[in-house]
């Protein structure tokens, strides 16, 4: 009977063991991803889809009378600056890729830690909704003109990507 009591204590241990170190990459990975997605934003400068609706130009006070004349003072704007420098950064999306991040690297810590014994679906069903999850994100990123749809698929590239080589590690 303690023999069995031993086993189990030591299989508990070692699920948190694994829990821990499964949180401590995941939190590194998040930040990395952020990291990524912010240093991606800042040296594209790329603006969202709904850019001169937050700009709010005021083009005859500029005096563009020419539609080749290309504006370079930082006066063209007159709405919020907050908000227009982050209309500015657009690509890669940044909710995108910490979601597709965060479903792919748990998508793999289910697939390769969990032992169910019960139903066969389980792991599946969960898989695909956390990886649904986080193709919605990005669809409502682009439905709402947040992301253009190429800023998404980079976002969801740099993700995927940073969790896979997490994983591999």
């Amino acid at each position: 009977m303690t023999s069995i009591l031993k086993s189990s204590l030591v299989d508990e241990t070692l699920n948190f063991c694994i829990f821990l170190l499964f949180s401590g990459v995941y939190s590194f990975g998040l930040f990395t991803t952020t990291i990524f997605a912010n240093a991606g934003q800042v040296v594209t400068g790329n603006q969202t889809p709904h850019f001169l609706s937050t700009c709010r130009p005021n083009y005859t006070a500029l005096g563009c009378h020419s539609a080749l004349q290309y504006i370079t003072e930082r006066r063209a704007c007159t709405g919020n600056p907050y908000l227009i420098t982050s209309a500015r950064k657009s690509f890669p999306s940044k909710d995108a890729a910490l979601s597709m991040y965060s479903a792919v690297y748990t998508v793999m810590y289910v697939t390769l830690v969990w032992k169910t014994k019960g139903t066969r679906l389980t792991k599946p069903t969960l898989c695909l909704t956390l990886v649904s999850l986080a193709v919605l994100v990005g669809i409502v990123r682009v439905a709402e003109y947040r992301n253009h749809w190429s800023d998404v698929l980079a976002g969801y590239l740099t993700g995927g990507a940073i969790a896979a080589f997490l994983v591999r590690i």
